[in-house]
């Protein structure tokens, strides 16, 4: 009998390390270090095997997969990819027409043809939500969330785009020692108003503790709306406290991970966060900046890391091209062993 319970046991680790979504992801992470290896077939079929176990977990992945299928002249293929990024995904038209690895592309007879259809394919978008006046009510709740974050902008009379710009423009003005620049554009990113400062915050709490509710609400109502993660987001200060919040997306979202409905990686992001404010360390390296916020257990990070179903470290490296921690330890054979392994029998 307990032989039987060990062995029930092992199945369930096993059965639950490889949900569709997790066979999903290992293919991914093989597609995208084939890309940079450039083996071009290799990743497409990665890619392909993939999308058939889960839908994509981004629209990146389909941006990517469609650029590969481009690269190997399978423009159907392509069309495939980038219609879906759109009707499944809502993927902006400025980003599929900047999309450094679309750049190749893009005076091509398909990225035209998506551009002339894209008003009709963000309709089938909208055709496909099972609950779009639920869906609409998050995105309001989102508008809201970033209206208030914005006063500043709009208090000097600048479009949050022309505030990212100026942003932009400030950083680069520091960097050339542009004393021109730092002054033109500093005067609109260092503004500060005490009175502005405190009503925005005072705007910001309460207008994120009326958010949540709702939100809540609307879960408890119709299922979790991914489009409102900032929401939650935006309570990360209170992770791992026991309030309202967490007492009820905490258990809600840990069991729709367990239902394979939810990314295994879900919490990653609010975790380091919460390291970070208690030891000033991160647990998963979610946050790049590794010299401000070193990560505590770098030696086996990777099989933290691995856990929750994130790819070793050095994959942001290679893929993401991020600056990874000066004592993490790179064993490229490894790497690609740890990576290839997982999608031999997939």
């Amino acid at each position: 009998m307990k032989k039987l319970l060990i062995i029930f046991i092992l199945l369930a680790k096993i059965c639950h390390a490889q949900n569709n979504r997790d066979k999903r992801n290992y293919l991914v992470y093989a597609a995208e270090v084939s890309l940079y290896d450039k083996n071009y077939n290799q990743s497409l079929k990665y890619f392909t095997k993939a999308f058939k176990y889960a839908p994509a977990q981004t629209s990146y992945e389909l941006l990517t997969a469609a650029s590969v299928a481009f690269k190997l002249n399978k423009v159907k293929i392509a069309e495939s990819y980038l219609k879906e990024s759109i009707t499944k995904y809502k993927v902006p038209l400025e980003l599929i027409n900047t999309y450094p690895k679309l750049a190749p592309y893009k005076n091509s007879k398909l990225i035209k043809e998506i551009n002339s259809s894209y008003d009709s394919l963000l309709k089938e978008y909208y055709s496909h939500l099972k609950n779009i006046s639920a869906y609409l009510e998050v995105e309001q709740l989102v508008t809201k969330d970033q209206y208030v974050r914005s006063l500043t902008n709009y208090y000097l009379g600048v479009s949050d785009e022309e505030g990212g710009e100026m942003l932009f423009n400030y950083i680069n003005a520091v960097n050339k020692k542009d004393s021109l620049g730092i002054q033109k554009y500093g005067r609109f990113v260092n503004f500060k108003d005490k009175n502005l400062e405190n009503l925005k915050f005072k705007l910001m709490e309460n207008t994120d503790s009326l958010n949540i509710q709702k939100y809540i609400d609307l879960t408890k109502k119709h299922g979790y709306f991914e489009n409102g993660w900032i929401l939650l987001w935006h309570h990360r200060g209170t992770y791992n406290e026991s309030n309202f919040v967490w007492n009820f997306f905490k258990p809600y979202i840990n069991s729709d991970i367990e239902r394979g409905n939810l990314e295994r990686d879900f919490f990653a992001a609010f975790e380091d966060d919460y390291h970070i404010s208690k030891a000033g360390k991160q647990k998963y390296g979610t946050v790049s900046q590794y010299e401000i916020y070193p990560i505590e257990n770098i030696k086996n990070v990777d099989s933290i890391r691995e856990k929750i179903g994130l790819p070793p470290l050095y994959y942001d490296k290679i893929i993401y091209d991020i600056d990874i921690p000066k004592d993490y330890l790179i064993n490229e054979k490894k790497f690609r062993e740890s990576i290839f392994s997982k999608v031999e029998s997939l």
